[in-house]
């Protein structure tokens, strides 16, 4: 048999801006604007047969009795238009303010739209008259503070709708005919995922320029998450996306770089260090994966919390038990579900937080020579 396919997928992007710098003495400014489109078009088609002639393996040739063609299609396109302002005061006080307004085909009329604002300011504390007894000390200090909102839409393509899927089999009139179903659930009440981030850090340079310092601490709030949501069995379909909670992250991450020479060799040691601190902080009901629990981390550690083993007959007969398969030597749990219900049997309900997924700190040493 043969089969061939053909996939393809084009992408069309089209983005146009304009730009205008003026400087008044010591004040230098600077406007932007644009506009992005962008397109993608998805393909793809797959055909087949068996029983071919004289070795004549082509498509064209072949038992049509045994033919079999497939293909499919998707699209999804996003409009932006954005802006930007700059202000720069003799290189020491610096000013940043942005804004999109991004638009997408994965949402319905009423929520494609949102308009995502940032804005940043810096002050170059190094460039004052009152640290100039201070420079074979600190040659850079720099302070900044940020604040932005992003959008995401990476949802995949229809979600909003009700679409049907072929390959299904109906029995009409005693007669086995082809057909369609749908098999997912659609959500036209989706809209943008938001993430707002605040962020405060100060950059450094201190003792001729030989020792680098950066800082960040940062508090990044996600709204209106997009999850899919399990679906109770007897609705008979695969669940979809929808705005499930929301979530926070806050900590902070600091580099430090030093710059040395030994004679003639120059060599220079990066070590940086983070920590980063996750919780669910709202739910839009209830998650029936314990992994995404109210006030504890995304995708926690679940687990029961264990007391030994059983000892012996009795001791299983009178201590609760994961199942009935439970016997002397097996590992022994501990009833944590404080409601009293299935007092003799470990369930979901007992289970516990046992650890959070991510790494609060990490580290790295970088060697250069």
């Amino acid at each position: 048999d043969i089969t061939e396919t053909i996939a393809q997928r084009v992408r069309n992007d089209w983005r146009g801006q304009v730009s205008y710098a003026k400087d008044f003495g010591l004040s230098k400014t600077k406007i932007q604007i644009g506009t992005q489109v962008e397109d993608n078009l998805n393909t793809n088609f797959s055909a087949s047969k068996t029983g071919f002639e004289l070795d004549r393996y082509y498509l064209d040739n072949g038992d049509g009795k045994t033919a079999s063609a497939s293909g499919g299609a998707s699209d999804w396109s996003m409009a932006s238009f954005y802006g930007r302002f700059n202000y720069d005061y003799d290189d020491k006080y610096l000013f940043e303010a942005t804004g999109r307004y991004d638009g997408s085909s994965r949402f319905v009329d009423g929520q494609k739209w949102g308009f995502f604002p940032s804005v940043s300011a810096g002050w170059v504390v190094s460039k004052e008259k009152f640290m100039e007894s201070m420079d074979d000390y600190i040659s850079f200090l720099k302070f900044r503070a940020s604040y932005g909102l992003l959008g995401n839409q990476d949802i995949g393509n229809y979600p909003y709708a009700s679409t049907i899927d072929t390959g299904y089999s109906y029995w009409i009139d005693k007669q086995l005919a082809s057909g369609v179903a749908q098999t997912t659930l659609s959500n036209s009440d989706i809209s943008w995922e938001k993430s707002q981030q605040v962020n405060f850090g100060l950059d450094a340079s201190i003792f001729s320029k030989k020792l680098a310092i950066t800082f960040d601490y940062y508090i990044k709030d996600v709204y209106d998450m997009l999850m899919v949501y399990p679906v109770p069995y007897y609705t008979g379909l695969n669940a979809t996306y929808s705005n499930a909670g929301d979530m926070e992250n806050k900590g902070w991450e600091t580099t430090l770089t030093y710059k040395g020479k030994i004679g003639e060799f120059n060599f220079g040691i990066t070590g940086t260090l983070s920590n980063n601190e996750n919780k669910i902080t709202k739910l839009y009901g209830s998650y029936p994966d314990r992994s995404v629990t109210l006030g504890y981390p995304n995708g926690g550690i679940w687990g029961y919390k264990t007391d030994g083993y059983y000892v012996d007959a009795n001791d299983v007969a009178n201590s609760p038990r994961l199942s009935n398969s439970a016997k002397p030597g097996y590992v022994k749990y501990v009833k944590m579900d404080p409601s009293g219900l299935n007092p003799t049997l470990i369930t979901d309900s007992d289970k516990v937080y046992l650890g959070d997924p991510f790494p609060h700190f990490e580290y790295g040493l970088n060697l250069t020579g």
